[in-house]
């Protein structure tokens, strides 16, 4: 029984492993029509807003999450706006 369950199992896993690189590519396309998900992709400023979602209550200012994400202030209020269509803070 326990084999079967097992056997089960590993179908399942290797199922689930096949659909990730279809996965991947369905989030990319969501990505190029979400601004949001654009800014999660991004490197930069996906590192500040993952910064910003694990510590929601800190006092964020632009300087914040451009420190996380490795950049200027004036480099990740331009990215910001680029990514998201709105400037930071808003």
């Amino acid at each position: 029984m326990i084999r079967q369950h097992f056997l089960r199992g590993e179908s399942l896993l290797v199922r689930t492993l096949e659909s990730l690189p279809s996965l991947r590519i369905a989030m990319e396309q969501l990505a190029d029509e979400s601004p949001a998900l654009q800014a999660l992709h991004h490197p930069g400023s996906g590192k500040a807003l993952m910064a910003i979602h694990g510590s929601y209550r800190e006092p964020w200012t632009v300087e914040s999450p451009a420190r996380e994400a490795g950049l200027s202030h004036s480099v990740f209020a331009q990215l910001f706006r680029e990514l998201v269509s709105r400037p930071c803070g808003t």
